[in-house]
């Protein structure tokens, strides 16, 4: 066993014992003879299995740090490619703060345009209301050096009819609206008007109205308040007598973009050989020519009382609706 474990030794070290000679020592020489190819084999073979380990070992070494880089690479590039998008991202967010602080602006800049807008409509109508008054005012002053009675007359109709632009322009600087006017209301506000320049109550004449709620702009209110004017007043001065009798003004929407006015008493009506087309007095003309403006139609019919049809369209302009 100890012999053994020496022969191990030097086939390991490469050492050669020195032994007394002898039959022993023959032996061993020649167990050692034998050992030495073997020893030389597995130095092969071992330095072999060294250097393929150590080249796997760098193999793997390089690969591993290969594999390293790329991955840093990629990772710098992904990285790259997410700042550059957040950069992106970070001045979109800017700009679109940016355009909401000026869209804000903007909003709040038209809402001063429209509020002012709407100030200057109200003083407009305030003053032409004021002008109108004004202009009331001298020709009831020149009536009252007046002893025609014609004269008196028409100077009384010249107010009514101011008064009914007047109206007009009350009624749009008392509301929210300086717009549109709600045409029930204008009206209603008319026929008290005459109501008290008549003495309505007095000669018993009462009015009944059915009116749809009708939003007209002012170009198309104005004309329209003049024709109902001229209507109702011709009424309260030729149609009735002692007895008195009714007045019925009536505004309907007959489709999307049409508007009918009626105004009919229950009066004496009209003379037999009336005819619209030959009448030449300025009240009737100024109907047909309102009329017109409008782009409607007039017609005046009746034989048991009057009645006075203004049907016209609305422009593009003009808007109705039902409140």
């Amino acid at each position: 066993m100890m012999i053994t474990l020496l022969v191990c030794f030097f086939l390991l070290t490469g050492a050669h014992p020195t032994f007394a000679q002898g039959p022993a020592q023959l032996s061993s020489e020649s167990v050692l003879q034998k050992s030495k190819p073997v020893k030389s084999n597995l130095q092969k073979d071992v330095a072999l299995a060294g250097t393929l380990l150590a080249v796997i070992l760098v193999s793997l070494f390089y690969f591993v740090c290969r594999n390293k880089r790329r991955s840093n690479l990629n990772l710098q590039t992904k990285q790259d490619i997410i700042n550059r998008q957040n950069n992106e991202l970070l001045a979109l967010v800017k700009e679109k703060e940016k355009l909401l602080i000026e869209k804000d602006e903007l909003i709040e800049r038209q809402h001063n345009l429209i509020t002012e807008k709407e100030w200057l409509l109200e003083e407009v109508h305030h003053r032409v209301k004021n002008n109108l008054q004004v202009v009331m005012s001298l020709l009831y002053t020149q009536a009252a050096y007046l002893h025609n009675t014609n004269a008196i007359e028409a100077i009384r109709d010249s107010q009514n009819r101011v008064q009914a632009i007047s109206i007009i322009h009350q009624t749009l600087y008392s509301e929210s609206n300086v717009s549109l006017i709600l045409m029930s209301d204008y009206i209603k506000e008319l026929v008290r008007h005459l109501c008290d320049r008549y003495e309505c109550q007095h000669r018993k004449i009462s009015f009944k109205e059915q009116l749809e709620p009708i939003n007209l702009d002012i170009s198309q209110a104005v004309p329209l308040g003049l024709i109902l004017n001229e209507a109702i007043t011709n009424a309260l001065k030729y149609a009735f007598g002692t007895d008195g009798g009714q007045i019925i003004v009536q505004g309907q929407i007959l489709y999307t973009d049409a508007v009918k006015l009626t105004v009919a008493d229950n009066g004496v009506g009209l003379p037999g050989d009336f005819n619209l087309a030959e009448t030449s007095s300025l009240g009737m003309e100024m109907m047909k020519a309102l009329s017109k403006q409008l782009g409607g139609s007039l017609e005046i019919s009746g034989d048991a009382g009057v009645i006075v049809t203004v049907l016209f369209k609305i422009e593009n302009q003009l808007r109705m609706a039902k409140l």
